[in-house]
């Protein structure tokens, strides 16, 4: 009988070791609890056919111009103007404001637009620049040397024509203008 009751005694020690403790409530926890908080992991929504950079569209115009950065009265009006203030002559050009550090760059090695005067691409460069105000107009010929003289759609024309081919003949600077005034008032 002995050994029966002691077979018994264990079976009973074992069924309380596989009940579960009772659990207690969040207010009767004590204060202060130790380890740290299990963090959800986090699942990224990853797109099939889309791939993980974008890269920026770019685009170039090969022109059959000079590039502006070599017609000597365009690259030292551009020495003296800041970048920012020729992001709306990027704008023209690339159809893009452009970055700080690449906008000179990007306009001196501009050599043209790569279409012709009659092409579809030419009406929306235009319609671009009728929407700049007139002062606008007036420094992107300054900064080009291209006479600022007129009303807005001839500095729009004055200005495509300039743009479609650039040339050293195309970009007068004022100095040239005044001399010849200084020339023509002498001769009166």
């Amino acid at each position: 009988d002995e050994e029966g009751e002691g077979e018994e005694d264990e079976e009973e020690e074992e069924e309380e070791e596989d009940e579960p403790e009772e659990k207690t409530g969040f207010l009767d926890q004590p204060v202060i609890t130790e380890g740290r908080r299990n963090r959800k992991s986090i699942e990224r929504l990853v797109m099939s056919g889309m791939s993980q950079h974008t890269e920026k569209k770019t685009i170039e115009y090969q022109g059959a111009g000079t590039p502006l950065g070599d017609i000597e009265k365009i690259a030292q009006c551009m020495e003296r103007i800041k970048s920012d203030s020729l992001k709306p002559l990027h704008r023209v050009l690339y159809g893009r404001p452009g970055s700080s550090h690449l906008v000179k760059r990007n306009i001196r090695a501009f050599q043209g637009f790569g279409f012709a005067k009659e092409s579809v691409e030419y009406t929306k460069k235009t319609a671009a620049l009728k929407k700049f105000p007139v002062k606008g107009l007036k420094e992107i010929c300054k900064i080009l040397c291209v006479p600022s003289g007129g009303l807005k759609d001839q500095l729009v024309e004055k200005l495509m024509e300039f743009l479609v081919e650039p040339s050293k003949k195309g970009a007068m600077g004022r100095s040239l203008v005044k001399q010849r005034r200084r020339k023509k008032s002498g001769e009166l």
